[in-house]
């Protein structure tokens, strides 16, 4: 278990875009490099499960367009060399450049929005004042 943000691109057709931004965005490159960048399911993966694992290929489908990313649970400071509000704040930053780029929502049930990690003003810039957080 631990503390996650589940989002997703309002359009899957926008996942392939979405994954080349984040790919792109400065404050996510120490993340990819280091395996925790934040990242959707796009068509690269589904590409990849047709090779490798058809019998993923089915529910990698349903999943196109969304992510969820793990807060909780492993040491910034140790993985990354930055303290755990820097970590809070980057992923803030990166989930805000997404946003300027593609239409984005967030599960308002995510444990990460919960209080104990990000704060109520980083919450409310990632889900622009709230008007991005989805029921589903």
């Amino acid at each position: 278990m631990g503390a996650y943000i589940y989002y997703r691109t309002v359009d899957v057709e926008e996942a392939d875009r979405a994954m080349s931004l984040l790919m792109e965005i400065e404050e996510n490159q120490l993340l990819l490099d280091k395996g925790w960048g934040v990242c959707v399911t796009n068509q690269e993966d589904l590409d990849w499960a047709k090779k490798e694992r058809p019998d993923m290929l089915n529910s990698l489908m349903h999943e196109q367009g969304r992510g969820n990313y793990k807060v909780s649970g492993w040491d910034a400071e140790e993985e990354l060399g930055i303290d755990f509000e820097m970590f809070l704040e980057r992923l803030t930053v990166i989930f805000e450049k997404l946003n300027e780029d593609v239409e984005m929502k967030y599960l308002h049930r995510s444990c990460a929005f919960g209080g104990n990690y990000f704060s109520p003003s980083q919450i409310e810039r990632i889900t622009k004042e709230g008007a991005l957080f989805s029921n589903k």
